[in-house]
């Protein structure tokens, strides 16, 4: 029988059918019920005999690709490939695959729920009730502002789906436009400068890039507009968190949400959670009950293609 590893907690319980998909398929699965990223050196302990993993976060570079002895797979369960080492994987002809596509709903849901937070300022009126502190707010309506979308993928397409109800203005950047889904969705394709300097609203679903690393920074952000709002939900490396920190100081950036960091788990001394006005998540956009049924369906295939000596759907090396 193969061995598989699974470094999703809870996994057999979530998918009870993409776990027995496994083993119906002479797989013995091991899931380790781990709620955190596993140490590179914590992880290089426990891979060496299985023959194919399914991990989300855990960092697979030439030493943990040297260390598992018998890998022949690893499902990244997900999207984003900046934990994953490929030319590694290639040196020791291993098949990476992922899941293209699969979590733009769940993450399109969460950028409009930290964006209407920001706007809404719901965290802060929550605790200002539960103070029987009545104050009165002076919100800003979606309505007529303009919507800077950096990053047109499968993601960004559904956020501008989404907010095709809220009569905004939608422009989008992405270094491989896709014309047909702009149109269709009212979206106007424009320069990176040019989405910068125009957007009320920032919303961020770039890959992690070398050209993306710290792309927003002090010299971007004097770019953008007074007040500007700002939701990262792609990766915490692409925004410089000190000079969005002083963008919230200074009051050029009127709101920050994001579900990343630049180090995860985060520490509790980041320099944004000195401000009201930012929110954050636990890189949680894409946990959604549904969206963990949709990964484990295409993961558990790719990963029985591969033990049978077949080119899984989504393979990347």
């Amino acid at each position: 029988m193969n061995k598989v590893l699974i470094t999703l907690p809870y996994f057999d319980i979530k998918n009870p059918d993409a776990y027995n998909y496994l083993t119906e398929h002479d797989c013995e699965v091991s899931v380790i019920q781990k709620e955190t990223p596993y140490t590179p050196e914590e992880f290089m302990e426990i891979i060496g005999d299985f023959d194919a993993a399914i991990t989300d976060l855990e960092i697979w570079d030439e030493a943990a690709f040297k260390a598992a002895k018998n890998l022949k797979i690893v499902a990244r369960f997900g999207v984003g490939m900046d934990n994953f080492d490929l030319e590694a994987a290639k040196k020791f002809r291993i098949t990476v695959t992922n899941c293209p596509g699969a979590n733009a709903t769940a993450v399109g849901e969460h950028t409009l729920a930290l964006l209407l937070s920001l706007m809404r300022e719901i965290p802060k009126y929550d605790r200002q009730v539960r103070d029987a502190d009545w104050s009165r707010p002076d919100f800003q309506e979606l309505k007529g502002k303009t919507v800077s979308i950096l990053g047109f993928g499968a993601v960004g397409r559904q956020s501008a789906k989404k907010l095709s109800g809220f009569e905004v203005n939608m422009l989008a950047y992405d270094k491989y436009p896709n014309e047909d889904a702009a149109k269709e969705l009212g979206v106007k394709l424009c320069s990176l400068d040019e989405a910068l300097q125009n957007g009320d609203i920032l919303l961020l679903h770039l890959p992690s890039l070398p050209e993306t690393y710290h792309l927003i920074n002090s010299e971007t952000i004097s770019k953008m507009k007074d007040g500007v709002i700002i939701v990262n939900v792609a990766r915490g490396v692409i925004v410089d968190e000190k000079a969005a920190a002083e963008g919230l100081r200074s009051g050029k950036i009127a709101g920050f949400a994001s579900d990343v960091f630049e180090k995860e788990p985060v520490e509790a001394d980041n320099p944004l959670f000195a401000f009201p006005n930012f929110i954050g998540s636990a890189h949680v956009a894409t946990d959604t009950a549904q969206n963990f049924i949709r990964l484990g369906d295409v993961v558990v295939k790719d990963v029985v293609e591969a033990l049978e000596g077949k080119k899984p759907k989504n393979a990347l090396v």
